[in-house]
C-alpha cells in the first residue's frame, strides 16, 4: 500500500511526515484486517538540508550574513568577502545549538525512574488498578468514602506521571514537541585573498508522538483533593485505560508507550576559496565545497531512553559525498559607508541521500465474530526520506552608522529553494550590531539584535586581548521549530 505523500514539506518536514503515517496507524487506516498485509510504505518525502554553516556573530544579529563580514572571516556566507586580504586563523572554533527544553526532556527520558516506569508501564497499571478499586468500593459509606479517596491518590499517582512526561517530552498531542541540539567544529583560516575551511555539522532531534490512550489521559488532571468521581470522569479513565489491557489485565504495551522518531545528520565540509578585487568597489569570489553527508533516522524505544542522543547517531549507515560551489560578490559605496552582498550557494548539484524509518508495531483488528477478541498483529511501517542540498540565491546590504555600529539587512532564499520557511516573508533578515572597546587590546564587546523569521534575535560578544572570543546568542531554529540558545568560543588571530 502507497500513502500520498507529496514530493517536499514545510518546517519539520521528517517528523510531519512521521506524524502523518502513525496517525494512519492509530486510526486504522493501515490495519491487516481491512487491507489483509501487515506491511505499509509512504510515498518518499524530500527533504532539503544546506551544509551551510551559520556564525553565532550572525544568528545574534538575525542571521544578517551576506554583506556583513569584515569583522570575521564569513567566505562560507559570501566568498566575495575574502578580497579584504588579510591573515587570519580561527583554529579552533566551537559551536553549539543549546534549547533548554530539549535538556529537559534527555533529563527526564534518562532517569531512572522514567526508564523503569516506561519498561514495565507501571503508571498505567497504577490508574488500571485505582479506578478498579474505585468501581468496586465497599462497605459503609465511610469505608466507600476511604476506598474511592484512596483509588483516586492511586489514580493520580499514575497520571502525574503521564503529565510530566506530557509537559517536558512530548508537548501537545495535536503538535508534539521538536527536541534538538547541534554541534559545529570548525577551523578557518584565511592568508591574503585565499580562504580554507574545515568544519562538521551534527545536527540531532527526536519526537515523541504520543499514544491515543496517552492523549485522553493527559487531559484527565484528576484533582488531589477528589474523594469521588463523576459520572463522566469514571468514563474518560474508562476509554482511556480499560482498552489498554486484555481480559487477563496483561498491560498491551505497545499500545500505550510513546514512539519516538529521531533523525541525526552530519555534515563533514572542506573548502578552499578565493576573493578577488576587480575595482576599488566590485568584489568576486568563489568557494569549491567538498561536501561528506550521513544521515541517520531511528525508531527509538525505552530501553534505549537512558542513552538516546548516542541512540539517535547510531545508526549512520547512508553516506553521500559530492562537491559543490558558491559564487559572490561585494559592490561597496565606500563614500556612503555601504556594501551590497550576492551569494549563490551550493550551484553544482549535490548527489541525493536516501534513508528510511521503520516502524513496528502493534494493531488489534476485531474479527467478523464480535464475540472473539481482537487479533493482534505486528505491522511494518516503512517511510523513505531523500536528502537533498538546495540551491540558494541570497541578497544582502550593510550600512555602517558609525566606525563601531552596523545594520544589515539580507533577503536570502530568492528562489524559494529552502522548504524552512512557512511563510516568505521569512526570508527577510534585520540586524545590527554595537562594538565596544572597554580596554582597548585586551577586552571588547559587542552587542547584537536582530529580527529573523519574524522573530527576535539576540547576542552577546566577548572578546579577550583579540585571541579569544565568546559569543552567545538567543534565536529561532529551524531544525527544532522552536527558540534555542546558541553559543560560540573561537581561538583566533
Amino acid at each position: 500500500m502507497i500513502i500520498e505523500g507529496g514530493e517536499s514539506m514545510k518546517g519539520k518536514a521528517l517528523f510531519a511526515a512521521f506524524l502523518v503515517l502513525l496517525a494512519g496507524v492509530s486510526l486504522g487506516y493501515f490495519s491487516p484486517g481491512a487491507y489483509g498485509q501487515l506491511s505499509v510504505t509512504t510515498d518518499q518525502f524530500t527533504v532539503p538540508i544546506a551544509p551551510n554553516r551559520d556564525d553565532v556573530k550572525a544568528i545574534g544579529m538575525g542571521n544578517t550574513q551576506i554583506a556583513v563580514g569584515t569583522r570575521f572571516n564569513a567566505m562560507m556566507y559570501n566568498p566575495a568577502l575574502l578580497s579584504h586580504g588579510r591573515v587570519s586563523y580561527e583554529v579552533p572554533g566551537i559551536q553549539a545549538m543549546l534549547p533548554t527544553s530539549t535538556f529537559d526532556a534527555i533529563g527526564f527520558l534518562s532517569d531512572p525512574n522514567t526508564i523503569k516506569e516506561l519498561r514495565t508501564g507501571d503508571f498505567l497499571k497504577r490508574i488500571r488498578r485505582g479506578f478498579d478499586q474505585y468501581v468496586n468500593a465497599a462497605g459503609t459509606a465511610e469505608d466507600v468514602a476511604a476506598q474511592q479517596a484512596a483509588a483516586i491518590g492511586l489514580m493520580n499517582s499514575g497520571l502525574r506521571f503521564v503529565n510530566e512526561m506530557q509537559d517536558k517530552v512530548i508537548g501537545p498531542t495535536d503538535d508534539p514537541k521538536l527536541q534538538g541540539i547541534s554541534f559545529i567544529p570548525s577551523f578557518q583560516v584565511q592568508i591574503d585573498h585565499w580562504g580554507f575551511a574545515l568544519y562538521g555539522i551534527l545536527q540531532s532531534g527526536f519526537q515523541s508522538f504520543p499514544t491515543e490512550a496517552l492523549s485522553r489521559l493527559y487531559s484527565l488532571r484528576i484533582p488531589e483533593n477528589l474523594n469521588s468521581l463523576s459520572v463522566e470522569q469514571q468514563l474518560d479513565i474508562a476509554l482511556a485505560i480499560l482498552p489498554l489491557f486484555d481480559q487477563n489485565l496483561n498491560l498491551r504495551y505497545q499500545q500505550a508507550i510513546p514512539t519516538t522518531f529521531a533523525v541525526a545528520y552530519l555534515d563533514i565540509v572542506g573548502a578552499v576559496g578565493y576573493g578577488y578585487q576587480v575595482n576599488d568597489a566590485l568584489s568576486l569570489g568563489a568557494n569549491l565545497k567538498l561536501v561528506n553527508r550521513r544521515v541517520s533516522t531511528n525508531i527509538i524505544n525505552s530501553e534505549h531512553y537512558d542513552h538516546i542522543l548516542r541512540e539517535i547517531r547510531s545508526n549512520f549507515s547512508s553516506s553521500k559525498t559530492g562537491v559543490t560551489l558558491d559564487l559572490g560578490a561585494l559592490y561597496e559605496f565606500r563614500k556612503i559607508a555601504t556594501s551590497l552582498g550576492l551569494s549563490l550557494q551550493n550551484i553544482i548539484p549535490m548527489p541525493t541521500l536516501n534513508s528510511t524509518a521503520v516502524l513496528h508495531t502493534l494493531v488489534y483488528t476485531q474479527p467478523e465474530d464480535q464475540s472473539q477478541l481482537p487479533v493482534a498483529q505486528t505491522l511494518t511501517a516503512t517511510l523513505p526520506f531523500e536528502f537533498k542540498v538546495p540551491f540558494l540565491a541570497n541578497i544582502g546590504a550593510m550600512h555602517s552608522l558609525t566606525p563601531n555600529w552596523d545594520v544589515a539587512l539580507d533577503w536570502v532564499d530568492v528562489a524559494s529553494q529552502d522548504d524552512a520557511y512557512e511563510e516568505y516573508i521569512e526570508r527577510f533578515r534585520l540586524g545590527t550590531e554595537y562594538r565596544l572597546e572597554v580596554a582597548p587590546g585586551s577586552f571588547g564587546a559587542a552587542f547584537r539584535l536582530g529580527l529573523a523569521n519574524k522573530r527576535f534575535a539576540g547576542g552577546l560578544g566577548l572578546s579577550f586581548w583579540r585571541v579569544f572570543q565568546l559569543d552567545g546568542a538567543y534565536a529561532f531554529d529551524h531544525f527544532i521549530g522552536d527558540n534555542a540558545f546558541f553559543a560560540q568560543v573561537r581561538f583566533g588571530w
